[in-house]
Protein backbone atom coordinates (compact mmCIF):
# COMPACT_ATOMS: atom_id res chain seq x y z
CA UNK A 1 0.00 0.00 0.00
CA UNK A 2 1.19 3.57 -0.57
CA UNK A 3 2.07 6.28 2.31
CA UNK A 4 -1.06 8.42 0.78
CA UNK A 5 -3.45 5.96 0.30
CA UNK A 6 -5.95 7.43 2.46
CA UNK A 7 -7.31 4.03 3.89
CA UNK A 8 -3.76 2.60 5.07
CA UNK A 9 -3.69 1.00 8.24
CA UNK A 10 -7.81 0.27 9.06
CA UNK A 11 -8.18 -3.03 10.08
CA UNK A 12 -11.54 -4.85 10.69
CA UNK A 13 -11.62 -7.38 12.99
CA UNK A 14 -10.13 -10.27 11.39
CA UNK A 15 -6.97 -7.65 10.53
CA UNK A 16 -7.81 -7.30 6.77
CA UNK A 17 -8.49 -3.25 5.85
CA UNK A 18 -10.92 -1.51 4.10
CA UNK A 19 -8.17 -0.96 1.43
CA UNK A 20 -8.40 -5.12 1.03
CA UNK A 21 -11.93 -5.02 0.31
CA UNK A 22 -11.78 -2.24 -2.23
CA UNK A 23 -8.44 -4.21 -3.82
CA UNK A 24 -10.94 -7.11 -3.63
CA UNK A 25 -13.53 -5.99 -6.15
CA UNK A 26 -15.14 -2.64 -5.21
CA UNK A 27 -18.35 -4.49 -2.91
CA UNK A 28 -19.25 -2.31 -0.95
CA UNK A 29 -20.94 -4.39 1.69
CA UNK A 30 -17.18 -5.52 2.17
CA UNK A 31 -16.04 -1.89 2.89
CA UNK A 32 -18.84 -1.08 4.82
CA UNK A 33 -18.29 -4.03 6.52
CA UNK A 34 -14.43 -3.60 6.92
CA UNK A 35 -15.07 0.12 8.07
CA UNK A 36 -17.67 -0.63 10.47
CA UNK A 37 -15.42 -3.41 12.36
CA UNK A 38 -13.02 -0.72 13.70
CA UNK A 39 -15.01 0.69 15.76
CA UNK A 40 -12.85 3.43 17.40
CA UNK A 41 -11.20 4.75 14.46
CA UNK A 42 -13.20 7.87 13.09
CA UNK A 43 -12.12 6.87 9.38
CA UNK A 44 -14.05 3.66 10.00
CA UNK A 45 -17.15 5.67 10.69
CA UNK A 46 -16.23 8.49 7.72
CA UNK A 47 -15.79 5.53 5.26
CA UNK A 48 -18.61 3.86 6.52
CA UNK A 49 -20.44 7.01 5.72
CA UNK A 50 -19.40 7.62 2.39
CA UNK A 51 -20.25 3.88 1.38
CA UNK A 52 -23.68 3.75 2.79
CA UNK A 53 -24.16 6.74 -0.01
CA UNK A 54 -22.32 5.56 -2.42
CA UNK A 55 -24.25 2.21 -2.42
CA UNK A 56 -27.66 2.87 -3.76
CA UNK A 57 -26.30 4.38 -7.14
CA UNK A 58 -24.20 1.99 -7.64
CA UNK A 59 -26.91 0.27 -10.49
CA UNK A 60 -24.71 -1.84 -12.22
CA UNK A 61 -23.07 -3.42 -8.82
CA UNK A 62 -19.47 -2.79 -9.88
CA UNK A 63 -18.49 -0.30 -6.85
CA UNK A 64 -18.98 2.75 -9.43
CA UNK A 65 -21.60 5.24 -10.18
CA UNK A 66 -22.67 7.07 -13.00
CA UNK A 67 -20.92 10.87 -12.89
CA UNK A 68 -24.87 12.06 -12.78
CA UNK A 69 -25.02 10.85 -9.44
CA UNK A 70 -22.03 12.17 -7.66
CA UNK A 71 -24.03 14.87 -6.70
CA UNK A 72 -26.88 13.26 -4.90
CA UNK A 73 -23.73 11.08 -3.39
CA UNK A 74 -22.48 14.09 -1.71
CA UNK A 75 -25.99 15.39 -0.54
CA UNK A 76 -26.73 11.86 0.88
CA UNK A 77 -23.64 12.68 3.05
CA UNK A 78 -25.47 15.50 4.37
CA UNK A 79 -22.65 17.95 2.40
CA UNK A 80 -24.34 20.64 0.54
CA UNK A 81 -22.19 21.34 -2.60
CA UNK A 82 -23.35 23.94 -5.59
CA UNK A 83 -23.75 21.91 -9.09
CA UNK A 84 -20.81 24.50 -9.44
CA UNK A 85 -19.04 22.23 -6.77
CA UNK A 86 -20.32 18.89 -8.05
CA UNK A 87 -19.10 19.78 -11.89
CA UNK A 88 -15.05 20.77 -10.03
CA UNK A 89 -15.40 17.47 -7.68
CA UNK A 90 -15.95 15.53 -10.97
CA UNK A 91 -13.19 17.23 -12.75
CA UNK A 92 -10.74 16.34 -10.07
CA UNK A 93 -11.28 12.67 -10.12
CA UNK A 94 -10.61 9.66 -12.57
CA UNK A 95 -13.57 8.68 -14.55
CA UNK A 96 -13.82 5.71 -16.76
CA UNK A 97 -16.73 5.80 -19.11
CA UNK A 98 -18.69 8.10 -17.64
CA UNK A 99 -18.43 6.53 -14.19
CA UNK A 100 -16.29 7.28 -11.28
CA UNK A 101 -15.03 4.31 -9.08
CA UNK A 102 -15.43 3.80 -5.02
CA UNK A 103 -11.98 4.34 -5.03
CA UNK A 104 -11.53 7.15 -6.65
CA UNK A 105 -14.56 8.58 -5.27
CA UNK A 106 -13.75 8.03 -1.66
CA UNK A 107 -10.64 10.09 -0.91
CA UNK A 108 -11.66 13.01 -2.35
CA UNK A 109 -15.34 12.28 -0.32
CA UNK A 110 -13.41 12.06 2.83
CA UNK A 111 -11.82 15.41 2.45
CA UNK A 112 -15.07 16.73 2.04
CA UNK A 113 -16.13 15.90 5.00
CA UNK A 114 -12.69 16.17 7.01
CA UNK A 115 -13.05 20.01 5.93
CA UNK A 116 -16.73 20.60 5.77
CA UNK A 117 -16.15 22.16 2.46
CA UNK A 118 -19.21 21.76 1.11
CA UNK A 119 -21.76 23.68 4.30
CA UNK A 120 -24.79 24.58 4.05
CA UNK A 121 -26.28 28.27 3.86
CA UNK A 122 -26.56 29.77 6.70
CA UNK A 123 -29.77 31.66 8.10
CA UNK A 124 -27.98 35.35 7.21
CA UNK A 125 -27.08 34.25 4.13
CA UNK A 126 -30.17 33.09 2.16
CA UNK A 127 -31.47 36.44 3.88
CA UNK A 128 -28.74 38.48 2.33
CA UNK A 129 -29.90 36.10 -0.97
CA UNK A 130 -33.61 37.27 -1.07
CA UNK A 131 -32.83 40.83 -0.02
CA UNK A 132 -30.54 41.26 -3.33
CA UNK A 133 -32.71 39.73 -5.84
CA UNK A 134 -35.91 41.57 -4.30
CA UNK A 135 -34.30 44.92 -4.19
CA UNK A 136 -35.90 47.76 -5.67
CA UNK A 137 -33.80 49.30 -8.35
CA UNK A 138 -34.71 53.11 -7.33
CA UNK A 139 -34.61 52.79 -3.51
CA UNK A 140 -32.79 50.03 -0.41
CA UNK A 141 -36.26 49.12 0.14
CA UNK A 142 -37.34 45.03 -0.87
CA UNK A 143 -40.33 44.48 -3.25
CA UNK A 144 -42.64 41.96 -2.27
CA UNK A 145 -42.21 38.50 -4.16
CA UNK A 146 -44.58 36.53 -6.04
CA UNK A 147 -44.90 32.83 -6.49
CA UNK A 148 -44.74 34.09 -10.29
CA UNK A 149 -41.54 35.82 -9.50
CA UNK A 150 -39.98 33.45 -7.70
CA UNK A 151 -40.38 30.89 -10.57
CA UNK A 152 -38.82 33.42 -13.00
CA UNK A 153 -35.71 33.92 -10.62
CA UNK A 154 -35.20 30.64 -9.74
CA UNK A 155 -35.69 29.35 -13.02
CA UNK A 156 -33.23 32.27 -14.50
CA UNK A 157 -30.75 33.44 -12.21
CA UNK A 158 -27.61 31.83 -10.83
CA UNK A 159 -27.79 28.42 -10.59
CA UNK A 160 -31.10 27.38 -12.59
CA UNK A 161 -33.47 25.15 -10.72
CA UNK A 162 -35.05 21.94 -12.66
CA UNK A 163 -38.60 21.82 -12.38
CA UNK A 164 -37.97 19.11 -10.36
CA UNK A 165 -36.35 21.50 -7.80
CA UNK A 166 -38.89 23.94 -8.41
CA UNK A 167 -42.23 21.99 -7.79
CA UNK A 168 -40.03 20.59 -4.29
CA UNK A 169 -39.08 24.60 -3.71
CA UNK A 170 -43.05 25.52 -4.63
CA UNK A 171 -44.55 22.69 -2.08
CA UNK A 172 -42.70 24.43 1.20
CA UNK A 173 -44.13 28.21 0.15
CA UNK A 174 -47.27 29.66 1.59
CA UNK A 175 -48.40 32.71 -0.80
CA UNK A 176 -50.99 34.91 1.86
CA UNK A 177 -54.13 36.71 0.61
CA UNK A 178 -52.09 39.33 -1.50
CA UNK A 179 -50.47 36.53 -2.96
CA UNK A 180 -47.21 37.55 -1.87
CA UNK A 181 -44.82 34.78 -0.44
CA UNK A 182 -43.79 35.26 3.41
CA UNK A 183 -39.74 34.30 1.74
CA UNK A 184 -38.51 35.30 5.53
CA UNK A 185 -40.30 32.24 7.13
CA UNK A 186 -39.62 30.23 3.94
CA UNK A 187 -36.36 30.65 5.07
CA UNK A 188 -36.74 29.84 8.55
CA UNK A 189 -38.79 26.56 7.90
CA UNK A 190 -35.75 25.72 4.92
CA UNK A 191 -33.48 25.84 8.17
CA UNK A 192 -35.40 23.81 10.63
CA UNK A 193 -35.17 20.59 7.51
CA UNK A 194 -31.39 21.49 7.51
CA UNK A 195 -31.10 21.06 11.07
CA UNK A 196 -32.76 17.80 10.82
Amino acid sequence: MADDDVLSGVPDDDGSGIDDAIDAGSDLRSISDASSGGGDDDIDERARIVAEAFGPFDQELDGSIDVNDVGNVLRCMRLHPTQGDVDKFVEEIPKDNGRVTFENFLPRALQALDHNIYPAATESDLTMAFKTLLKSHDSDSVEPLTKEKLVQLMSTTGEPLNEAELKEMLAHITVDKKGEIDWQAYIKDLMEIVRQ
